[in-house]
Parts: structure tokens; sequence; C-alpha cells
């Protein structure tokens, strides 16, 4: 679903561009359509204005030329619905955008003595229009303005240079065109177009999503299913068809239910493993209080061993003390029988000694 609001945004995406490029250029075109309609009006028009007639009006402001200008300008106004006003102005560009007003309708030339402004005076241009007239001054050819807008509309002007008898170029024949009127209808027909075409393509948006939508709901469902069986449970099943999904679903089938029998032959083998190693941990047990019972009994076996040790040790003792008491004792006996045997000897010299005193006394 991503994917497709994804392309579903490039193909708006690409449609507002395309609409974009399409807007510019027939902008582009109704400038250039209005650009050939301003020329050939002013061609026409300005070929009732006699450059002499506005030299000498320079010159003198002479009323009746004046009076017959300004009768052409609201000619002008009137039998052209596209053309805002027309006018006469000087190309002097006093501080960049300062000309000199010459001529023009009535109700321009009304609306400047309101303002306080008169013939001869110094009128401020836009700078759009300042620019056109210094690039008239250059080229000393007819020259159209950018479109610019103010707070009365959008406009386009065309510059006629006007030139003295000393080819010296001293005024211009201006006409200011209303191009919001073409304007408009390309924004409207712009606009329409967008809406249009944004409410094709949301309807082909709502359209592809309805079809995408019943065609993915399967995969869906199969997602949902793999869930399921991510979660342990492996009794899910899905609907089979004939199709290529129908056809995924039932291999997905037989795989959930070949890994829901390995599972169970598992968990048989685990209980059967977890039986067997309760088993042999209680013989394991067994096992240990056995060598336990025989460490305590060595233990004690070793003690008593120890005492006998101890008790070996004090009858070596004991044994070692008789043995020099012994020898002691025989070492006595010796001495003893040593001076027995000299007493004897004594007693021996001492009888015969007696003898021999008997034996003289008798």
């Amino acid at each position: 679903m991503k994917n497709i609001l994804f392309a579903s945004i490039i193909t708006i995406l690409l449609a507002i561009i395309l609409t974009t490029i399409n807007y510019f250029m027939s902008m582009n075109a109704t400038v250039d359509r209005l650009t050939n309609v301003s020329k050939d009006t002013v061609k026409a028009w300005s070929q009732d204005i006699k450059t002499e007639d506005v030299e000498k009006l320079v010159q003198t402001k002479d009323e009746n030329i004046q009076k017959e200008i300004v009768a052409h300008f609201d000619r002008l106004a009137q039998y052209q619905p596209q053309v805002a006003q027309g006018y006469i102005f000087g190309v002097e560009l006093e501080n960049g955008t300062g000309t000199s007003v010459i001529s023009g309708p009535t109700f321009l030339l009304d609306d400047f003595d309101k303002s306080d402004l008169h013939i001869g005076d110094i009128y401020t241009q836009p700078k759009v229009i300042a620019d056109a007239i210094a690039d008239m001054k250059k080229t000393k050819q007819q020259t159209i303005s950018d479109i610019y807008s103010d707070d009365f509309g959008t406009w386009l002007t065309v510059l006629k240079p006007l030139f003295d008898e000393n080819g010296e170029m001293f005024a211009y024949y201006g006409v200011d065109f209303d191009a919001s009127s073409y304007l408009n209808g390309e924004y409207k027909k712009i606009k329409t177009t967008i809406f249009i075409l944004i409410g094709l393509l949301l309807l082909v948006c709502a359209i592809q999503y309805a079809f995408m939508s019943k065609l993915f709901r399967p995969i869906t469902e199969m997602k949902k299913s793999m869930a399921l069986v991510s979660e342990g449970n492996y009794s899910v099943r899905l609907k089979e068809g004939d199709d290529e999904l129908g056809q995924l679903s039932k291999q997905f089938n037989t795989m959930s239910e070949t890994i829901g029998g390995m599972l169970d032959s598992i968990r048989s083998s685990s209980t059967a493993s977890s039986i067997q190693a309760n088993r042999l941990y209680k013989e394991a047990d067994e096992v240990n209080q056995t060598l336990e019972e025989i460490t305590n009994y060595t233990d004690k076996i070793t003690g008593r061993l120890q005492d006998q040790n101890e008790s070996t040790t004090e009858v070596l003792t004991s044994i070692q003390e008789l043995s020099r008491s012994v020898d002691s004792i025989t070492n006595n006996v010796m001495n003893v029988t040593e001076l027995s045997l000299t007493t004897e000897d004594h007693a021996k010299a001492g009888t015969e000694a007696i003898n021999v005193l008997k034996n003289q006394f008798v």
C-alpha cells in the first residue's frame, strides 16, 4: 500500500509539474498574443497623430492641437476596450524616472489636475516604464514593457518613439493595455485544468486503491497468518485456490502443518527427555548421598587411624623410655656385678689375709 501511495504522489507531482509547465507556456503564448495585439493597435492609432503637431504642442502648448490629441485618446479608450489609456509623455527621465506630461485622454488629464499636475510638469513613472523608456532611447525603436501590476490592475505598455525634424527623440506615444483580461482567462483555464486533473487523479487513485486492496487482500491475510504462526499458532489455515496466490496459500498450509507436527514431536521427545533427566537426577542424587556417606565413613576411619597413630606413637615413646630404663638397669646390674666381683675378690683377699694371720698366731 505504501508503494501505491508513493506512486500516486509521484503521479500527482508529475501532473502538477506538467500543468505548471503548460501554464507558463500558455502564459507566454498569451503575452505574445497580447503583445502582437498591442503592437497592431498602437500602429493603427498612432497614424492619426502627426509628430509635428506634438512637437508644436510641446513648444507652444497650442490649445487646439491639445484638444485634437485629447479627442484622439478619448476615441482610443472608447473603441478599444482592452486599452486603459493612451498618452504622450516626454523622454527626459529626470532623476531616473521623471518624464513631462504632454497629452492624454480627458479622464487622465482630469486626474492630473486633481493631483495639481499640469501639462509640462514632470510625472514620476513606474520603474518598469522608466526602464522601457531607457531601452527605447537606446534602440530608438518601439518598445514593449514587462507586464506589471499596481493598485488599479495588471498592465502592459507599448511605447512608440517620436522624433523631431532633427531626428532627436523628444517624446513617445504610449498605450497601457489591460493585461488582466487576458491573464485572468489563462488563470481560470489553468485553474480549471488543475482542478479537473486533480479530480481525475484522485478518482484514479481511489479506483487503484480499491483494486489493489482487493488484489492484495490474500497477501494481507497471509501476513497476518504468518504473524500468528510466528507466535506459535500452527493451526492457522489459509483459503486455497487455483491461482498463484491459492497455490502459495496451499504451500503455506502444508508448511504450517509440517512445522506444527515437528514441534509436537519435539515436545514429545522433550517430555520423554525431561522424564529421563529427572530419573537420572534422582539416581545421581542417590549416588551423591552414598558418596557423602562413604566420605563420612572415610572421615571417621581417618580419625580413628589418627587416634591409633597417636596411641602407637605414645606406645613407641613408652617403649623407648622403657628401653632406656632397661639399658640403665642393665648398666647398673653390670656395675653391681663388677662391684660384687670386686668385693668377692676383696673378700677372698681378706680371708686369705685372715687365714695368714691365724696361722701366724697359731
